[in-house]
């Protein structure tokens, strides 16, 4: 039989174990941060680098997300996934949220990077190999294979604006949604002009496809990350800590062009005859997209009738940054 005593002395040693116990649980539970998990949208283009270039360098890790890059092949896939709540937020062209605004979705842009201000291109209007040459208002007439009531859609407006303050929006389109097969079909002479990106726009170029018109020094943001705004309301600093991230990732960039040329093949559909050689582009950041381009962005969807009510600039950015 044990002693009185001991009996005593060893339930007050089990009492300093359990809370000196406690509290080193207790000081590990205090410097751990808690894990945020965003689910996000994407496509496999190359204006959406800075995302998988922060994936892959452990910046969206550092800063305390989990990330799960979400990729879809349209953007249409993108809406729907937003929409039904699959995803938290997206990256896309600054079109999208302003239709997606207008149609009752609670969303708001939290950031626009990939503008074409200077000198660097990114959208290209292109007549086929052995052609005589036309102009962006020969073009227009003949029709341009692109997609409508988007981003490279308002970039023809903006070509066709330039020559003529005031033009009329009601220019030929010929709806061609997949980029891949746009691009056979104007190699092979199929169109008059298309619109094509970067790198398919070099690529074009390289099989005798000429230049019409192409987007460098306009003022327009083409991207943008834009969050649902149950999410924006639920985690405000994750969303910030997602765009330090990002805005890192861009840095990153900037500064090592050639390191990340691997990860911007293996992510992004560049053709392999330009993997070596395409230039990795330069990725300004913006915390909001300004408020002129946005404006105008909406009169355009407004003249074109896709959007009939009034939306104001606060109605689709974020609250706070």
């Amino acid at each position: 039989m044990i002693p009185f005593k001991s009996v005593n002395f060893i339930f007050v040693g089990l009492f300093i174990l359990f809370v000196i116990s406690g509290c080193v649980d207790s000081e590990k539970n205090s410097n751990t941060k808690e894990i945020a998990k965003i689910k996000f949208g994407i496509l496999p283009v190359i204006q959406a680098l800075p995302l998988f270039v922060a994936a892959e360098k452990g910046y969206f890790d550092d800063a305390s997300l989990e990330v799960e890059l979400v990729s879809f092949r349209s953007a249409m896939e993108i809406n729907v996934a937003l929409t039904s709540g699959q995803i938290s937020g997206y990256f896309g062209g600054l079109i999208t949220p302003v239709i997606l605004k207008s149609n009752s979705t609670p969303i708001r842009i939290a950031a626009s990077f990939t503008n074409t201000v200077h000198d660097q291109r990114m959208f290209v209007v292109l007549q086929p190999p052995n052609t005589e040459k036309i102009t962006i208002s020969e073009a227009a007439e003949m029709g341009i294979a692109t997609s409508s009531n988007t981003v490279v859609d308002y970039f023809i407006y903006l070509l066709l604006d330039e020559i003529e303050p005031g033009q009329s929006t009601d220019y030929k389109i010929v709806e061609t949604k997949n980029i891949s097969i746009r691009l056979q079909l104007l190699l092979s002479g199929q169109f008059a002009a298309a619109v094509l990106s970067e790198p398919l726009a070099t690529f074009a170029e390289m099989h005798g496809a000429q230049v019409i018109e192409d987007d460098r020094g306009m003022p327009f943001s083409i991207t943008t990350l834009s969050f649902t705004e149950k999410f924006l309301n639920e985690s405000p600093e994750p969303v910030k800590n997602f765009l330090k991230a990002v805005k890192r990732s861009i840095e990153y960039i900037n500064a090592n062009p050639d390191s990340v040329r691997q990860i911007m093949n293996t992510n992004v559909n560049v053709p392999k005859e330009l993997q070596n050689s395409m230039e990795v582009p330069k990725f300004p950041f913006s915390a909001l997209p300004d408020r002129e381009q946005l404006n105008n962005v909406i009169s355009w969807l407004k003249l074109k009738n896709i959007i009939k009510t009034d939306i104001r600039y606060e109605d689709l950015v974020v609250r706070e940054q």
